[in-house]
């Protein structure tokens, strides 16, 4: 009789393989657990090492048929575990209307929401140390992109206020509420600009900050440009949304039925042309000295484009050009000949067509024929007789 452990024998290099698999999957376990790493691998990775081992045993072969089955187990065992949890429900951690959020999702929304918030404590912080910053500016409020937790009153620093959804709601329900902000954002088609993000940044603490300031800020963050101005970006949205959405002041009656006039009130407007032509052969002609008086009132005035009156001629200008053909003048002009050329040449030698290089040569030459004289003197005078000591 065969022993039950011969098919392990005969695959000693398979098993060594899953079994590496299998420590593999247990070592980095912390890394792949939702919750701990932030994915959802693992699932799918122990999906795969049990699908290729129960479909090596099933097959009952060696060799490469073994090998075969072992591969095709890993891939149906990691798609069941993958697709059974997306249809059954199993990675969704929060259901909403808009559609399940995973675990994953959460932590996306929980990483912008932390790159938003930790750039503007650092942009505080590094403004503060300037010489030239506001007093005060260390305790200037951030930006408030949180729906959770307590914020400072305005008005009162050393006062703190709830958030929108109250003190101690988990920070989760806040993330959620950015997500269902974001997705009517996203219904009603607004977006923000990067001009925007910019300036927030440049005028929220009143100061703006230099390139390089940002860019150390970005450093120690570990956060991309792109990153950083989509995460600020994402909670703009999310509070400009909040905003549209927040209920406004009740009005009074009189307000609404205002408002209600001015958008359904409706007139019917008729009108009468009368052609001054008409008039026109009625009418006395003005005297001499009235229409002096009308020029006197309105000589200084600028035509007005409804009663025509105003005398006042604007500031004019008179100009003239002319203009000339080149080539046609070009062709009047004859050919010089080769003596106007060489007299040219001849009287022009030392200005026009003199050449800056020999100049400079010269200049060279004569400084260094001034040294040489001087070298020269140097050398033949006797130095003085040392002083009696």
């Amino acid at each position: 009789m065969a022993s039950p452990f011969e098919i392990f024998r005969r695959n000693q290099w398979l098993v060594v393989g899953l079994f590496g698999l299998s420590i593999f999957a247990f070592v980095f376990m912390d890394f792949l657990t939702p919750g701990r790493g932030g994915n959802e691998l693992f699932p799918i990775l122990l999906g795969v090492l049990l699908g290729g081992i129960a479909a090596w045993l099933i097959s009952n072969t060696t060799g490469r048929a073994a090998v075969m089955w072992a591969a095709a187990g890993a891939v149906a065992g990691g798609m069941f575990v993958g697709l059974s949890g997306n249809f059954f429900g199993g990675n969704v951690a929060v259901p909403t209307n808009e559609g399940g959020l995973s675990q994953t999702d959460l932590n996306e929304l929980g990483d912008r929401n932390r790159i938003a918030n930790q750039f503007f404590a650092s942009l505080r912080s590094t403004l503060a140390e300037r010489e030239d910053a506001p007093e005060g500016l260390a305790d200037t409020p951030l930006p408030n992109f949180n729906y959770t937790g307590v914020r400072p009153d305005p008005q009162l620093p050393f006062r703190q206020i709830p958030n929108v959804l109250g003190a101690q709601t988990p920070r989760e329900y806040g993330l959620v509420f950015a997500h269902l902000l974001g997705e009517e954002a996203d219904d009603a088609g607004m977006e923000v600009s990067n001009d925007r993000v910019n300036a927030l940044i440049n005028s929220h603490f009143g100061i703006s900050p230099t390139r390089n300031e940002i860019r150390d800020i970005r450093t120690k963050m570990g956060v991309g440009e792109t990153d950083l101005f989509d995460a600020i970006r994402g909670e703009m949205r999310h509070r400009d949304m909040y905003s549209l959405l927040l209920p406004s002041p009740t009005s009074l009656p009189t307000d609404a039925w205002e408002l209600y006039r001015k958008l359904n009130q409706t007139a019917n407007v008729a009108y009468v042309e009368l052609p001054v032509e008409q008039f026109v052969a009625e009418a006395p002609e003005p005297t001499e000295s009235q229409v002096s008086e009308l020029f006197d009132e309105y000589r200084d005035q600028q035509p007005n484009p409804v009663t025509k009156l105003g005398f006042l001629r604007p500031a004019q200008l008179s100009l003239g050009y002319l203009k000339t053909e080149r080539e046609a003048v070009a062709e009047t002009v004859p050919e010089p000949t080769d003596a106007e050329v060489d007299a040219f040449y001849e009287a022009n030698r030392n200005t026009e067509f003199r050449n800056p290089r020999y100049d400079a040569w010269l200049i060279d030459q004569q400084e260094q024929r001034t040294r040489d004289e001087v070298d020269s003197a140097l050398d033949g005078m006797t130095p003085p007789a040392p002083s009696p000591g």
